[in-house]
């Protein structure tokens, strides 16, 4: 299985994709790892504002108020809370999945035989093309 990750500038151009490989998982528990995964990397590149779009309301709506369990992915999401405290500015907001295309596409891309690969530079042109798409 594979995680996508995109992370954009304030004017919604891309700055970073990347791929994660994971072993195979429900829906539900893997949109929370891309999305714990996408903000530990803004974290580790030294970003200070993040904007987390997801397409999963009910992922959504446990990030902002997560209540206590000891389930995977209530696991997963308090390690979201932990780590969206080291950033000055945080908000998750919810997005169409059509909205969210480029991540899902970055999620199938190849690893290159790694566990992970990050792009920092140039992007693809045909991944800043479908962005562009995905940029209101």
């Amino acid at each position: 299985v594979g995680l996508g990750v995109v992370i954009r500038n304030d004017r919604g151009e891309l700055k970073v994709i990347d791929i994660e490989k994971i072993e195979p998982t429900s829906i539900e528990i893997a949109e929370a790892q891309a999305s714990r995964y996408g903000i530990m990397l803004a974290r580790r590149l030294g970003f200070d504002t993040v904007m987390l779009e997801c397409d999963a309301v009910n992922m959504v709506k446990a990030i902002q108020d997560v209540g206590r369990s000891y389930t995977p992915i209530h696991l997963i999401y308090e390690d979201i809370m932990l780590e969206k405290s080291f950033f000055r500015f945080f908000d998750c907001t919810h997005i169409k999945r059509l909205g969210n295309t480029v991540a899902h596409y970055v999620a199938t891309l190849d690893t290159r035989g790694s566990d992970e690969y990050v792009c920092m530079g140039p992007v693809p042109q045909s991944i800043v093309s479908l962005a562009e798409l995905d940029v209101d």
